[in-house]
């Protein structure tokens, strides 16, 4: 009888025992699973085509995410409608902070007040998650181009009204827009071509059916570097400590200040503490010295800001843009 009871009794110790085991382990484990972020392979949608700066920073940040986060993260390139395309695609994906868009002003700022037959509002659609950083924009030729400077560049366009062409990165963008407005004031028919990214503007570039490329130094500095391209001017009034290229003024022109802003954004909806966790992990990111060095290449000046901080900057950006595009009239 003594042995019986001692038996049982143990029986139930030892299930007791592990039942408060398992109720340990679910309470640990229970806020960590509520908590969890991300849950699933992530994915980076670049609004341009491949091989562009744009795309450079978008697989830099994908593949530090990925060793952060230990998920996969996949970059997608969705390049059209003026970055409408792969800005549509992440506005419409699930609301879970899972799909980023790398953007950049022709997104947030400009699109808004040149689209009139979209209902899509990336301002209601899309939430900022971090203020990545900013470039310097210039325009180059073919190493074999007749064009030594930008003087040389502005005089034959002035010269050869409409023979001359450059290409910018989409159209309706902040280069297009301010490229337009300069020739404009200046009393020149400059031919603006626009392109889905770079990377298909180069063939036509070296082939001589371009006369010019005007893009963030990023996307074609590997060119300048190799020797097989030739800048003419930064579109900036002050000289840059990233790029020893001369300033649009140095060559006697005005009103060519172009600053492309990276920012990217995810779902609308997303659970805030989720955008909070990957805006941390971007800026922690962006101090890496790896990374630091790769922005240094594409002449990319890291910022890092934060969810608030990034929301109210692409609201300034956009009122700014507001005031120019009605300056400008252009609509699409």
């Amino acid at each position: 009888m003594t042995l019986t009871n001692v038996g049982f009794t143990g029986r139930a110790v030892r299930r007791l025992a592990a039942w408060c085991c398992l109720g340990l382990i679910g309470l640990c484990l229970s806020p960590a699973v509520a908590q969890t972020y991300p849950s699933k392979p992530m994915r980076i949608v670049i609004p341009f085509a491949a091989g562009g700066s744009t795309d450079i920073l978008g697989r830099t940040i994908a593949s530090h995410l990925e060793r952060r986060f230990g998920v996969p993260v996949f970059v997608e390139n969705r390049p059209g409608g003026a970055t409408v395309v792969g800005a549509m695609a992440v506005a419409k994906a699930e609301p879970d902070a899972h799909t980023l868009l790398l953007a950049s002003d022709t997104t947030y700022a400009i699109n808004p007040h040149v689209l009139l037959n979209t209902a899509f509002d990336p301002l209601k659609e899309l939430a900022p998650v971090s203020v990545i950083g900013n470039a310097p924009n210039w325009i180059v030729v073919a190493e074999n181009s007749k064009y030594r400077d930008f003087a040389s560049f502005v005089q034959d366009v002035r010269e050869n009204p409409g023979k001359v062409s450059a290409s910018v990165n989409s159209i309706g963008g902040q280069v297009h827009l301010v490229l337009n407005a300069w020739a404009r004031r200046n009393n020149l028919d400059l031919t603006i071509v626009p392109y889905p990214g770079v990377a298909r503007a180069v063939p036509d570039l070296m082939g001589g059916t371009l006369s010019a490329i005007c893009d963030v130094v990023g996307g074609t500095a590997r060119y300048v570097e190799d020797g097989k391209m030739r800048a003419l001017a930064l579109f900036q009034a002050a000289p840059s400590d990233l790029v020893k290229t001369p300033s649009y003024t140095e060559s006697g022109q005005k009103d060519l200040d172009i600053v492309t802003s990276f920012v990217m954004f995810t779902t609308a909806g997303s659970k805030q503490v989720d955008i909070d966790r990957v805006s941390a992990e971007i800026a922690a990111i962006l101090k890496e010295p790896e990374v630091a060095a790769k922005l240094r290449t594409l002449a990319i000046s890291p910022v890092g800001l934060n969810p608030a901080q990034s929301s109210a900057f692409v609201l300034r950006e956009n009122a700014r843009f507001g005031k120019i595009v009605a300056e400008t009239g252009f609509k699409l």
